[in-house]
């Protein structure tokens, strides 16, 4: 029975994400752009794969904080990076920004805390091989289920060898504007 319900779930589902997108008077009019409601992307046609993969190098970005793997976090960051922590902070190069996520960054130097990205806080805009990136990071602990931190980044990404990665990044509160990087998101309808 359980099997049966979710089945009919997901056919519901994409049934009204058909028509949704049908009905949309962008895609009507022909113009180059997919809107797809339930996973909140809206972008040319050529750049969904793209959104796509830079949805995952913002997992990444969480999966490596929680796990505490620099390895991971030093994976999706470009050769000559720049990362700005406020206004204060600026580090330059894969070898600066590994050393500050090992020694400052609280997700590395706390052992209890995990990252979690709530989807509609996540902005893609995709420009050839550039892209723009907004996301909110929310550090809780586990012993206590308390948010302990809270972080916007903007981080402008480049496309090498068909991979995304992040050639400059700011770490700041929430404060930023999420028009920093306008566009399509992983998790909302725009």
């Amino acid at each position: 029975m359980s099997r049966y319900v979710t089945v009919l779930f997901f056919a519901t589902v994409a049934a009204i994400s058909v028509s949704a997108t049908l009905m949309d008077p962008v895609v009507a009019r022909g113009d180059p752009v997919v809107s797809v409601p339930l996973l909140g992307v809206a972008a040319a046609r050529t750049d969904l794969g793209h959104v796509a993969q830079i949805c995952d190098v913002q997992a990444t970005f969480d999966r490596a904080a929680s796990t505490k793997n620099l390895d991971l976090m030093m994976s999706i960051w470009a050769d000559g990076a720049t990362l700005s922590v406020g206004d204060i902070y600026r580090y330059r190069g894969k070898s600066q920004i590994r050393g500050w996520f090992a020694t400052r960054y609280g997700a590395f130097t706390t052992d209890h805390w995990i990252a979690l990205t709530f989807s509609p806080t996540i902005r893609v805009n995709v420009q050839g091989t550039q892209a723009h990136l907004y996301f909110e990071s929310y550090y809780v602990d586990l012993t206590t289920m308390e948010v302990k931190a809270e972080e916007a980044t903007t981080a402008t990404l480049s496309q090498v060898n068909d991979k995304w990665l992040i050639k400059d990044a700011v770490f700041g509160g929430l404060t930023v504007p999420q028009a920093a990087a306008p566009g399509g998101g992983c998790g909302t309808y725009e």
